[in-house]
């Protein structure tokens, strides 16, 4: 199952504890799958956008970073 359906299906909290748990197989040496990696970075997408109270405010903070640099 690819990385977009599983959080389609399954949601964000339970892609989050699958890449809590991905992230411990790693630690012990094993390689994650492309689906496994492409799974990690969406999480992490997610909450990055979380962390800055939502699309509206990240789309916000990115257009005025980028206007700093014009």
């Amino acid at each position: 199952m690819k990385a977009v359906e599983f959080i389609k299906k399954y949601g964000l909290d339970v892609a989050k504890h699958k890449v809590d748990e991905l992230k411990i197989i790693e630690s012990m040496g094993d390689k994650l799958s492309i689906e496994d990696e492409k799974l990690k970075s969406l999480v992490e997408s997610h909450e990055l956008v979380e962390s800055y109270g939502g699309l509206e405010s990240a789309k916000k903070f990115v257009g005025s970073e980028y206007r700093k640099l014009s």
